[in-house]
């Protein structure tokens, strides 16, 4: 209340000082239509700063989480290039000796070559001529 009436002008405080003269235990301040209006201003300010107060936290909040966020950014693809050379590693066939490599590709081309002497076997006997 106190606060109510060191915003009032010197002619509001001097009103309520006679009204309260005048009205004596019937008056009360806490009842009169100025002091509730003004209460109810107090409130809605109390609340508009309550409602900035939250949006600044939130605000901080949101700065700050970018910082987490690229912290753990730097940090996953780190961990990515690590899983990617681990399944690469896993991929790579073993390193046979020169020896088991060299038998391979003579076997690949002996595979390769069989169907040809194939062919050229069986042109071969077609044109033998048959004895009549």
């Amino acid at each position: 209340m106190a606060a109510y009436i060191a915003q009032l002008t010197p002619m509001e405080q001097k009103i309520l000082k006679i009204a309260a003269s005048h009205l004596e235990t019937s008056f009360s301040l806490c009842k009169s239509i100025g002091y509730q209006e003004w209460q109810a201003e107090q409130q809605k300010e109390h609340k508009k700063e309550q409602k900035e107060h939250k949006k600044e936290q939130a605000q901080q909040a949101q700065a700050e989480q970018p910082k987490e966020q690229k912290e753990q950014q730097a940090q996953q693809p780190k961990e990515q290039k690590e899983q990617q050379a681990q399944q690469a590693q896993a991929q790579q066939p073993k390193e046979q000796p020169q020896e088991q490599q060299k038998e391979q590709a003579q076997q690949q081309a002996e595979q390769q070559a069989k169907p040809q002497e194939k062919i050229i076997i069986m042109v071969k006997r077609k044109l033998k001529p048959t004895p009549h």
